[in-house]
């Protein structure tokens, strides 16, 4: 056992460097902590919208778009699901092919998942002759493109009382 008389004396200068030695050290080993937790915390962000994705999307519609949002290609099942014809889209940015709501809404959400990196939703909706049409919009950052995920949502209030839409007037 070592016991404090038995150590060398260090004068105060000596001290204060070993001091600031084991500091130092304990800094480099937060930093460290602290760039893995960051490095998780995006891995986990970024698998959690992928799993929210697949959980959440059954899409009636889905839209590639390019970084500067040009329809690139598109999946519908059936053009009668598209709200015009793909050659009035392809190539073209939302605010030349939408209605200025949609296309306002569809232009903020490509540019959060353009700069955060994760996926991100928006809700629209178009009046029918059987009434007003709920659509959820999924937008996904893929490389350099955003892939879009449209589903027409039979029941608003349910994605609401899942607490997925926060503010149910925000939506019009």
């Amino acid at each position: 056992m070592i016991f404090q008389h038995d150590l060398p004396k260090l004068n105060p200068v000596q001290k204060l460097e070993l001091e600031v030695e084991r500091l130092k050290q304990e800094i480099e080993s937060l930093r460290a902590i602290a760039s893995e937790r960051a490095r998780s915390d995006q891995a986990l962000r970024t698998h959690l919208s992928r799993l929210e994705l697949l959980a959440d999307c059954n899409p009636d519609v889905i839209l590639v778009q390019s970084g500067d949002m040009k329809y690139l290609d598109y999946w519908a099942g059936s053009n009668s699901k598209l709200l015009v014809s793909p050659e009035k889209f392809i190539g073209r940015r939302p605010s030349d092919v939408l209605p200025i709501a949609i296309s306002d809404k569809a232009v903020k959400c490509h540019n959060l998942c353009v700069q955060t990196g994760i996926s991100h939703r928006y809700y629209y909706s178009i009046s029918r002759e059987s009434g007003l049409v709920w659509f959820r919009v999924i937008m996904v950052p893929h490389g350099d493109r955003v892939v879009s995920f449209i589903s027409r949502v039979s029941d608003i209030l349910d994605d609401h009382q899942s607490g997925k839409i926060h503010d149910i007037a925000s939506l019009r």
